[in-house]
């Protein structure tokens, strides 16, 4: 059999991040979660459950948490993140999108992170295999675009550096490829290979009209850098100060206290807005002063720069008004050729998500709720219609959210491919896709290209060195790619 464009079926599948994936400690804490147990970064010794999850997969603390009501436990990895603290993703995460994958449901993943911590997070392989990669809240998108074999002796494929000149990049990777023997017998031959993300330059230069020239602002101070939305930051910048003069203890608008943050940011920057301390004026509440910087914008910054602010994680995210989640999954779509309405399905979490969701129309997964918005949306979606069209899918809420919450949603969407698979037959859209089933080893990179037009993992090599003495078979999954 063979799948059709129009045919209603799950494809792609666009995911958040933070609190959607990642968990993190204080949430799970409240969500009746209790950590049992933890394990040091590289040991491999930790009992794991047969055909649960897989073996360690990276140089990086494991944890076991346990749901206390129901007493179910999840094997989990430490996710790095520069703000926030060790995020956790639980084992069976990256299983269930490994076998999504194998069945050609391509996987996105977004955050509003800034790119020094995706790419750490790329580097600890503590993130599910993705056909495309969305940092900044839509402000840069990677994709895998191959895996090129190489012979021994090969020295190292690195990036090239651009203007930030953070060097290279180097992550030891084998993978076995599926061949046919000349006599007809199927056989897997152990390579090493390199794997490479490809920024969206075209996207990324799309948007310097108000970001500004990229490569030549990445070493930028922000407040020295052209364009409308680093004019957004400055103005914010001098409105804290004022207030700062004028006697506040912390630089305050309005009452509020605000911190800037442009960091490894090329496309957007964070504004950490709270209420003041008790004994001062204003906003007595968070979603006040969330309220409060809203209104500047929709009232000041909008109209006059172009720029917006969505609520991420307690954090105002500032970005050029076509820089989003929602115009990536669009954008995405296009160049895949998929219909986001009967083809893709979405995981999300927070009010910065619901534009993409809103898109997705097979659906939508929250395996948290980080927004009170969200609810709102939530109960708004799913109202009874009376006729239900394409993009109507349902959100759905799990019996039990964070990390288990995550499983249960993956866990539906690899049932649906499932089902369609045997209905439907294979997926065979996606152009010239070849699947890899991969292993990887530790990183050893020191520095990230935060630059490169091209992000390459590749095996690094000390002359001719016997290197399959040092990299453990340590399974990850079928990586896809395009020639």
């Amino acid at each position: 059999m063979t799948s059709h464009a129009s045919c209603e079926r799950l494809r792609a599948i666009f995911s958040d991040i933070d609190g959607t994936v990642v968990h993190y400690k204080a949430s799970l804490l409240s969500l009746g979660y209790e950590m049992v147990a933890t394990t040091a970064a590289g040991d491999t010794s930790a009992s794991i459950e047969s055909g649960d999850i897989r073996p360690n997969l990276a140089p990086c603390p494991s944890v076991v948490w346990r749901h206390r009501e129901s007493g179910r436990s999840v094997h989990c990895l430490e996710v790095p993140s520069a703000t926030l603290g060790g995020g956790y993703i639980s084992r069976g995460t990256l299983k269930l999108v490994d076998d999504l994958r194998r069945l050609g449901v391509a996987f996105v993943l977004m955050t509003g992170a800034r790119t020094s911590t995706f790419l750490s997070r790329l580097l600890s392989h503590t993130l599910p295999i993705c056909d495309y990669g969305v940092c900044e809240g839509g402000g840069r998108i990677w994709r895998l675009s191959e895996v090129v074999s190489m012979t021994d002796g090969v020295a190292p494929i690195s990036a090239t550096p651009t203007t930030d000149g953070d060097g290279d990049l180097h992550v030891p990777v084998a993978f076995t490829q599926r061949t046919v023997a000349s006599t007809g017998t199927p056989r897997d031959l152990d390579q090493l290979g390199v794997c490479k993300l490809t920024l969206d330059t075209p996207w990324l230069d799309s948007m310097s009209t108000s970001a500004g020239n990229w490569r030549q602002q990445l070493a930028m101070d922000p407040a020295s850098r052209v364009g409308r939305l680093w004019d957004v930051y400055r103005d914010l910048q001098a409105l804290s100060a004022r207030s700062a003069a004028d006697g506040a203890s912390a630089p305050t608008w309005d009452h509020l206290v605000l911190k800037l943050d442009a960091l490894s940011f090329a496309t957007a920057f964070l504004v950490d807005v709270r209420p003041p301390p008790q004994s001062a004026k204003g906003c007595s509440s968070t979603e006040a002063a969330e309220a409060a910087l809203k209104e500047r914008f929709s009232r000041l910054y909008e109209p006059k720069y172009g720029c917006t602010v969505v609520m991420n994680l307690g954090k105002g995210h500032v970005a050029p008004a076509g820089s989003s989640k929602q115009s990536v999954t669009s954008h995405i779509c296009a160049l895949e050729r998929w219909d986001p309405r009967i083809h893709c399905a979405a995981l999300f979490d927070d009010e910065n998500d619901l534009e993409f969701a809103k898109l997705c129309g097979l659906g939508g997964y929250l395996p948290t709720i980080a927004h009170i918005n969200v609810v709102a949306a939530l109960v708004e979606r799913n109202a009874p219609t009376g006729g239900q069209t394409h993009g109507s899918g349902h959100w759905h809420r799990p019996a039990v959210e964070g990390l288990l919450g995550t499983e249960e949603a993956l866990t539906a969407l690899l049932q649906r491919a499932r089902e369609e698979t045997a209905q439907y037959g294979p997926l065979t859209e996606r152009p010239a896709a070849r699947e890899y089933s991969c292993r990887w080893n530790q990183p050893a990179a020191e520095s990230s290209p935060l630059g490169a037009s091209e992000l390459v993992l590749a095996p690094r090599r000390e002359g001719r060195v016997d290197t399959s003495r040092r990299l453990a078979p340590l399974w990850v999954g079928p990586i896809r790619y395009t020639v």
